[in-house]
């Protein structure tokens, strides 16, 4: 962090002192710690702000291409998604996305998200979609979503697909067969865990199951 920034963390801190705290250190601590900190979510929210300004540059660049360089902008973001998700599937027992390291996969799912938003806006120009740089970055976001919702007849989908309740029951069962307190209690899990699995299957979930 900048020895400026720094600076100014320290005299917004310092601001949010009172002349009745010089006879109480703790009250004055307390007051400059929490102005710190009011201070340092402000320089935050301003470089945010920023980011988002310098955002707004690359999608002012990706309504100059013609359809050909939205396929090709397109392509190069699907092609380094893949490259993080196998990354984080190398580091499960099965090479599978969804078994690797959490930490991994979380920090995977957070840089996906901001390439997922430019893909949208491709697709959405794609669709006729007539972006206003007059708008922020993120109601650009919005407005990308929403036309490609309207000429798709498809909303766009993002975080984690939603479960069926059923999949998650059956998922539930299956890992309370370890906390069982007896051969019993196995058995009748084993049941359930088999009741769920037809179920699924006759809803056509087994690949949600996976």
């Amino acid at each position: 962090m900048a020895e400026s920034v720094l600076v100014q963390i320290a005299e917004t801190g310092a601001h949010q002192t009172r002349k009745s705290d010089a006879l109480n250190q703790t009250v004055a601590l307390t007051r400059a710690s929490i102005g710190a900190g009011e201070a340092l979510a402000t320089l935050l929210i301003d470089h945010v702000q920023e980011q988002a300004g310098k955002l707004r540059l690359y999608v002012q660049s990706l309504t100059e291409l013609d359809a050909n360089g939205r396929s090709g902008f397109i392509d190069t973001l699907s092609i380094h998604i893949r490259q993080m998700k196998a990354h984080v599937a190398a580091t499960s027992p099965d090479n599978k996305y969804k078994n690797g390291d959490p930490i991994y996969r979380m920090a995977c799912s957070s840089a996906i998200v901001r390439l997922s938003e430019f893909t949208q806006i491709a697709r959405a120009l794609n669709l006729e979609f007539s972006v206003d740089l007059t708008q922020n970055y993120h109601t650009i976001i919005a407005q990308a979503r929403k036309w490609i919702e309207e000429h798709t007849g498809k909303k766009e989908t993002r975080g984690r697909p939603k479960t069926h309740a059923i999949v998650k029951a059956l998922k539930y069962i299956h890992s309370q067969i370890e906390n069982a307190i007896d051969d019993g209690d196995v058995a009748a899990l084993n049941a359930l865990e088999a009741m769920a699995e037809n179920l699924c299957k006759e809803m056509g979930l087994v690949k949600e199951q996976e």
